[in-house]
């Protein structure tokens, strides 16, 4: 009596398709088997933006709590920069055009001004807690 493998070559693709999306962390596995623990090391992800149109930061003035990455998106034609004043060398943009962005990842709590260098007009505030 000749013997049946347990898989088909249709089964053991189905088997590695599975075992691959197991191992990379699939959603559909994270459904079945709820979220990963935290065990408090980690803070949660937070992100803000703040858009460059009509020669100004909008909003201006932002709250965030420490850990979060905020994003600048310049719409405006002309170009704008986003360079920390207070404290000064924090962060510096290169010359953004429209279209582009500039991120930064504020850790530690505290208010950071800062402005476009080409328009110093255009200020905007940071306050972390």
């Amino acid at each position: 009596m000749k013997r049946r493998s347990p898989l088909t070559p249709y089964g053991l693709v189905a088997a590695i398709i599975l075992l691959t999306a197991a191992l990379s962390g699939c959603d559909f596995f994270k459904s079945l088997y709820g979220p990963d623990q935290d065990d408090g090391t980690n803070p949660p992800v937070s992100t803000q933006t703040v858009q460059i149109v009509n020669f100004s930061f909008q909003p201006a003035t932002i709250h965030v709590k420490a850990g979060t990455t905020v994003t600048w998106i310049q719409k405006d034609s002309a170009p704008h920069t986003v360079t920390s004043t207070n404290p000064a060398g924090l962060f510096a943009s290169a010359n953004l055009s429209q279209g582009q962005q500039f991120t930064f990842t504020f850790s530690k709590p505290g208010v950071y001004e800062y402005q476009c260098t080409i328009h110093p007009s255009m200020q905007g505030t940071v306050t972390v807690d």
